[in-house]
């Protein structure tokens, strides 16, 4: 067991000028704090605020997952709390306290898992028509009679996490596994991959509006990461589909203007740098006139790249003008898509952050009634109420 030795404490005291002090009333006051403790002076820190004095006592221990057995303890610790909503619990929110166990790589997968299954709409949250509750719902067809089925995960999301990281639910783990996977392995035209991405750069899209604080929120790098590494893994980004970018009058004048006195195999790369910097100036004009600092760097990879001024001029002007409207209406379609996809309605909340999206995409109420009603009739669905 743990033995309460000395030197598993330590005691120190804060106050202005530490040992020695400058404040004739922090000079008083040190004799009496020497006298009725053990300090000595190497416990006794320097503070630059005058109007307090901190104690501060730490005692040193071990870390409870060093307890031989713990591990088991655990688990059978989960097995319990899901079968009793608050099996022996002095707090009614257990989820309060850190997990003191370092999640495996299973658990990291799980959650990992959820996420995923949220964005690609295999997790909804829904109300159970017999209880009257709202709870998670993983929807799956059965391998066997093909038959569409639903699996309960919990009150909310939190509490599907839980289920999922749980050994004895290791089944339904593995299902969600396998349909997720099914779905990345799916897309095979660059048409389907590039679907698939959109719909989890949606919904990565609306984490970020939805979360306080948007990327700058640490639960936001938990989704970040989820969907960046299943993006890798099935190679889901092939950059823009061929008909949505047609050869323009930019690509024809960089490659007429340069096609004369160079390799096939340097024209290729020269298509691949002009491609590169659209992108780039596409980025630097998407909200709005760019900064003198981001025109010098657009200057500085038009060098790198090897575009001629009258070619870099032309895909300015085309970017330069604003936002291509129809990229504006197919960005707010495809947000207006994923809320429906999740339980077929918009729910306050949703429609506060298709406002937002209206306003900064600046589109019209018209236009807006248009993208609903097109989204709903290539759905099934009736008119919103």
């Amino acid at each position: 067991g743990w033995e309460n030795k000395a030197e598993k404490r330590q005691t120190l005291v804060g106050i202005q000028g530490g040992t020695k002090p400058t404040d004739p009333a922090v000079k008083e006051i040190l004799p009496i704090i020497r006298k009725t403790s053990t300090l000595t002076d190497k416990d006794i820190r320097p503070l630059g605020d005058p109007h307090h004095i901190y104690f501060v006592q730490e005692v040193g221990a071990f870390p409870l997952r060093l307890i031989e057995g713990m591990e088991q303890m655990r688990t059978l610790y989960r097995s319990v709390s899901q079968s009793d909503q608050n099996p022996l619990h002095t707090h009614q929110d257990s989820r309060q306290f850190q997990d003191h166990m370092p999640a495996t790589q299973v658990e990291e997968k799980a959650k990992q898992n959820l996420i995923l299954a949220q964005a690609l709409a295999l997790v909804t949250q829904a109300e159970n028509t017999v209880t009257g509750y709202s709870e998670v719902r993983l929807s799956y067809q059965d391998k066997l009679t093909g038959m569409e089925r639903t699996q309960s995960l919990g009150a909310d999301y939190p509490a599907a996490e839980d289920y999922l990281v749980s050994d004895q639910n290791r089944r339904v783990r593995d299902i969600l596994e396998d349909a997720i996977q099914n779905i990345g392995q799916k897309a095979i035209a660059k048409s389907e991959k590039q679907g698939l991405y959109q719909k989890l750069m949606a919904y990565l899209k609306q984490r970020e509006i939805i979360l306080p604080g948007g990327k700058d929120n640490p639960d936001y790098r938990k989704y970040e990461t989820a969907i960046e590494e299943y993006v890798k893994t099935h190679g889901l980004f092939v950059g823009p589909l061929p008909a949505e970018t047609p050869a323009t009058p930019v690509q024809q004048a960089a490659k007429i203007s340069t096609t004369s006195a160079v390799t096939p195999a340097e024209a290729v790369t020269l298509d691949s740098n002009v491609e590169k910097f659209s992108k780039l100036v596409e980025t630097c004009y998407r909200r709005g006139k760019p900064s003198d600092t981001e025109l010098q760097l657009l200057e500085r990879f038009r060098q790198r790249y090897g575009i001629s001024q009258a070619a870099a001029d032309q895909i300015t002007a085309k970017f330069g003008s604003g936002p291509d409207q129809q990229q504006v209406i197919y960005e707010f379609g495809l947000m207006y898509r994923a809320f429906l996809e999740n339980d077929g309605e918009i729910d306050f909340e949703e429609q506060a952050q298709l406002l937002d999206l209206q306003e900064e995409l600046g589109l019209t109420n018209d236009q807006i009634s248009t993208i609903e009603a097109n989204v709903r009739e290539e759905l099934g669905l009736g008119e919103a109420k």
